[in-house]
């Protein structure tokens, strides 16, 4: 104790000598930046997003840092110099050492090109860094490239990033965003500080964008000093850019090369840049992207020949600290209320505020991963869709809801949708309908009465921070299943996987317990009477398990449960219910139909119920396989969750004809191909209509019973276990032998066929 005194109180001394108070003490958790080169320990950045240095200098008389608000650096019998930063915002910064007034790179940190020269940069690290970090997923290339440039006669240098699918087919071909970097900075800027490649993967790995290629060249913006940018030029790299590196890309790339494939975008004076450039060259750019400095008014539009019939997107982003507070944009004006004056013009505007972050990376790089997403869409009605699934793919054969007949001789007289109109809703899956061509979506609304989002309601997609909503894409969805007569089930609240770790920051039970209420009081009560259900709890029980287990919730060991314990499932059902008092709750989970599994279920529901937890349903996935499929187990377990008074719906149907079942991801519609092998055989195609044949028959026994039966995906192509042809429409949108199984053997063969009426709530 008494060494433990000592410690604190020589602590405390040394913080008074680097002229810190008491209050302002630097919270002890330092880490190494991982900005430092290979084997540096400093300088070091705490969870405050302090930075801590340690230069090595006897015979300096001083050494400070950049950062503003900084303490004194004090030096140490060693000639060890240490001293700390203010609290900085988080993400990436530029800083120098000053040693006796010069101002040098810090020998300690990695170099980085930033305010006109090559110096040294320190990374806070983010509570939504996630979203650029490195991934086991694939990873496209960042290729340098030299062009060479007529009007500035010299060689240019340019990066290109190519997304991780490129080299796989030389037949297809790529749209392209043209990125420029701010005052100060270079062609570096996108790739290494701003992590543009890694924001891509990992948006392409989650089917978030369509893939497409990137261009990062030196914008001549560093000719000019600030104070001088009223009277830039910009008319130089207007040449270099349109008339010579566009043609180099278009020759050596595989690109598309019309308008509506081509935009561009740049922060501070890259925004600058885009503006005038895409203005004067509308016949070249169809999306417009403006980080932190320039705006698009509507005098730009009047003033801009064809502006509304060319321009697809305009995107306006800053971060919240340029201009709340009192702070005015850089170039004056509100840009929040000039881009929704172009909204009610009738243009696709949008506009982003990165939440506690100023004129810095971290607000761009949010840019970019919030910009990338709405590239490349087109306008169907009112609904914004990508062009990726018309461009690239084969496009189906027309249909008619009646008498389909199909390259496989399937033949129907009814869709599956009014064969089970009076027993249960039949659904699909997919963050509708973003990127679904046209005919994707006449097939989900004809087929189809209910809808399940994919991805883009899961706490990391939905809520990646804590001040940080995403709702563009949950929105479109909502509005486009009330426009289709559509019902929507809410997927999902609460799940161990794809949860951002700020959930969980500093572990306090009370802390994390006020975010769990407010994450499901936000997204539920945005929703209440748009959703008619919602997975409350996904998968909160162990895989496998015994008899012994099967004795116990055997609940997994979750972040969750580490920090709330068991009654974390119970809170969220109090904290949805209290949220939408009408809406259906489900807990859902894969293979507790069969085992010990399904015996843990039933404990942890009985549970739930003893608990008062509003708990109405459950959810049986669905991720079986031909030849596999338990069907007795899957009728008793229908029976035993209805023993308890609950609800049951089939969430995450799929029958697959080869490979593993539940619970392993394939590659996914716009992933590399795992698996996909040889196509289905007719004996495939077989088993799998016998299959489905028998598993609705389970479902029509117990209609009284069950709510919902859907399907995980639209078709083969579009579907998490691609190459494992696990639905009923094919890779090409055409129906399988199961679709004539499931609806011929319900018995309803001289239904009444499709119409567009309403589906009434049962």
């Amino acid at each position: 104790m008494l060494l433990r005194l000592s410690a604190l109180i020589g602590s405390a001394l040394l913080f008074s000598s680097l002229g810190l108070a008491q209050d302002a003490i630097p919270v002890d958790d330092w880490k190494p930046a991982t900005t430092n080169q290979d084997g540096k320990d400093f300088p070091q950045v705490n969870s405050e997003g302090r930075i801590r240095f340690r230069v090595v200098a006897p015979d300096a008389k001083s050494v400070s840092c950049s950062f503003r608000d900084s303490s004194e650096f004090v030096k140490d019998d060693k000639g060890v110099w240490t001293g700390y930063t203010r609290k900085l915002d988080e993400g990436f910064h530029y800083y120098t050492i000053n040693i006796d007034g010069a101002e040098i790179p810090d020998p300690n940190s990695k170099y980085f090109f930033g305010a006109m020269r090559w110096g040294s940069g320190v990374e806070v690290p983010a509570n939504d860094e996630d979203f650029y970090a490195v991934k086991k997923v694939e990873h496209g290339q960042i290729r340098e490239v030299l062009f060479y440039s007529e009007s500035t006669e010299q060689d240019r240098r340019a990066f290109v990033y190519t997304p991780p699918e490129y080299d796989n087919d030389q037949d297809k071909r790529y749209p392209v965003l043209y990125l420029q970097h701010g005052w100060g900075e270079n062609e570096y800027g996108w790739s290494v500080q701003g992590h543009a490649g890694l924001i891509m993967d990992n948006l392409i790995a989650e089917g978030d964008v369509k893939p497409f290629i990137i261009v990062m060249t030196y914008g001549m913006t560093n000719d000019v000093r600030p104070g001088g940018m009223g009277g830039f030029d910009i008319s130089d790299f207007e040449t270099v850019l349109v008339k010579e590196l566009i043609p180099y890309v278009d020759t050596n790339f595989r690109t598309l090369t019309d308008q509506p494939n081509r935009a561009m975008a740049g922060l501070s004076m890259g925004s600058m840049e885009t503006k005038a450039i895409t203005l004067r060259n509308l016949d070249t750019f169809s999306h417009i992207g403006l980080f932190s400095g320039a705006t698009i008014s509507t005098d730009d539009v009047k003033n801009t020949e064809g502006f509304k019939d060319k321009v697809k997107l305009v995107f306006v982003s800053y971060g919240s600290k340029e201009v709340g507070g009192g702070n005015r944009p850089r170039r004056g004006g509100d840009p929040e209320a000039t881009t929704k004056a172009l909204k009610d013009e009738g243009i696709n505007s949008h506009y982003y505020l990165s939440p506690d972050t100023a004129h810095e990376w971290q607000s761009w790089r949010r840019s970019l991963r919030e910009f990338a997403p709405l590239l490349f869409v087109r306008k169907v009605g009112d609904i914004s869709q990508a062009t990726a699934a018309t461009r690239d793919l084969p496009k189906p054969e027309p249909r008619t809801p009646q008498s389909m007949e199909r390259v496989s001789n399937v033949h129907i007289d009814t869709i599956i949708k009014d064969a089970f109109k009076d027993s249960f809703r039949i659904g699909t899956a997919g963050d509708f309908p973003a990127r679904y061509s046209n005919d994707e979506l006449k097939i989900a609304t004809e087929h189809f009465n209910a809808v399940t989002p994919e991805n883009c309601m899961k706490p990391e997609r939905v809520h990646p921070a804590e001040n940080t909503w995403r709702f563009e894409l949950p929105d479109a969805l909502v509005a486009w299943a009330k426009d289709n007569y559509m019902s929507v089930h809410g997927h999902t609240l609460v799940w161990h996987a794809q949860t951002s770790d700020w959930f969980f920051r500093d572990g306090d039970r009370d802390v994390v317990t006020q975010r769990l209420k407010e994450h499901i009081n936000t997204l539920v009560g945005r929703y209440k009477g748009k959703i008619r259900s919602w997975d409350v709890v996904n998968e909160a029980i162990n895989d496998g398990g015994n008899s012994e287990t099967g004795q116990t919730e055997n609940l997994r060991s979750s972040q969750w449960m580490k920090t709330l314990g068991p009654e974390y499932l119970t809170l969220a059902f109090k904290f949805a219910h209290e949220a939408d008092p009408d809406a259906l709750l489900y807990y859902n989970d894969y293979n507790i139909e069969s085992g010990p599994k399904h015996a843990s279920s039933m404990v942890l529901l009985k549970r739930l119920l003893e608990d008062g937890a509003p708990i109405q349903a459950v959810g049986i996935q669905g991720h079986w396989t031909t030849g596999r499929v338990p069907y007795d187990d899957i009728d008793k377990a229908i029976s035993d969750y209805a023993s308890l008074g609950l609800k049951v719906s089939i969430t995450e149907l799929d029958v697959t004809i080869r490979g593993a079942s539940g619970g392993q991801f394939g590659g996914g519609f716009g992933r590399r191909r795992v698996g996909s092998g040889e196509p289905a055989s007719a004996e495939d195609l077989a088993a799998q209509a016998e299959a489905y044949a028998k598993l609705f028959a389970i479902f029509r026994k117990h209609e009284d019973v069950i709510e919902r039966v859907t399907f995980w995906g639209l078709n083969d192509r579009r579907t998490w276990r691609f190459g494992q042809h696990p639905l009923i429409f094919d890779a090409n949108s055409n129906l399988k032998p199961a679709y004539a199984a499931i609806v011929n053997d319900a018995g309803l063969s001289d239904a009444a066929t499709s119409s567009a009426s309403p589906v009434a709530d049962k």
